[in-house]
């Protein structure tokens, strides 16, 4: 319809070559534009912008219109093992991220269990592999009392310092 365009969710970055031929080919189809969400733009990946931004060259020869949709600041994403968001991406992770809140604290408080998750995810490929850099994250809300000495740090420097987080029923992510 007149007024209309079309968006696109093709993965996390970087999207391939096929994802922005199927881009330009549901564009073309439609005889609309089509947004694809996120450019995510920073200082070191002005290579893989200009990879995707390609995507638009292509859509303008094939007379279609491919646009990338981008945020004026830095993406900031909050995880949470309650979502689960995100977190589902990583290799043999999306299943747990199912789990109600009683059996994804069980499964996160066994050490062998968690060793495994871990394992799992350090196998990830891509952009997906920066998701399991756990000592990089920054706690940034805490629900327990008792951990509220954790909120402002970042994961490694928790676990440099030897420290434990305690779970309380009412916990949700730490």
């Amino acid at each position: 319809f007149p007024g209309t365009t079309i968006e696109f969710i093709p993965g996390v970055a970087p999207f391939t070559e096929e994802a922005g031929r199927l881009m330009v080919a549901m564009s073309a189809a439609a005889n609309r534009p089509l947004n694809w969400n996120v450019l995510p733009v920073y200082g070191t990946n002005r290579e893989m912008n200009e990879q995707q931004l390609a995507t638009s060259n292509l859509a303008a020869e094939q007379n279609a219109k491919v646009l990338a949709l981008t945020l004026p600041d830095s993406i900031r994403v909050r995880l949470t093992f309650k979502s689960g968001f995100v977190l589902d991406m990583l290799p043999g992770w999306a299943k747990v991220m199912t789990l109600n809140d009683d059996d994804k604290l069980a499964l996160l408080r066994d050490p062998q269990k968690r060793a495994e998750l871990n394992a799992m995810a350090q196998a990830a490929t891509g952009t997906t592999r920066s998701t399991a850099n756990w000592s990089t994250y920054l706690l940034m809300e805490t629900f327990a009392p008792e951990n509220k000495r954790f909120q402002g740090r970042t994961v490694g420097d928790n676990r440099e310092a030897g420290s434990r987080v305690h779970h309380s029923p009412g916990c949700r992510n730490g």
